[in-house]
């Protein structure tokens, strides 16, 4: 399990693991604009991830799929804003995934 705080991190390593919100395991708002995204990614796959995405050599296969991703994250962030939740938690993560 691996976190970041930067959406398009979060969005590729979706796109990496499924190109669904799979990987996403949670969200959660810590003020300002600035969330904490967990992930469902091997840490060691995650620090491969994060080398090559500052690096500027990954490759995406479809990067409308990536977009549509990066999109479903920000609708669950707009959503938790309207409702006034400061976490999500996955049906995943709930039936023990995060544990």
């Amino acid at each position: 399990m691996a976190s970041t705080q930067d959406i398009a991190v979060a969005a590729l390593c979706c796109y990496l693991y499924g190109a669904s919100l799979d990987a996403l395991l949670g969200l959660d708002d810590l003020g300002r604009g600035v969330f904490r995204y967990i992930l469902d990614v091997p840490e060691l796959d995650f620090q491969e991830i994060l080398k090559e995405f500052s690096a500027g050599t990954l490759v995406l296969g479809d990067a409308r799929a990536y977009c549509n991703l990066h999109k479903a994250i920000t609708f669950r962030q707009r959503e938790m804003y309207r409702n006034g939740e400061m976490t999500y938690r996955s049906p995943k993560w709930v039936a023990g995934a995060g544990d």
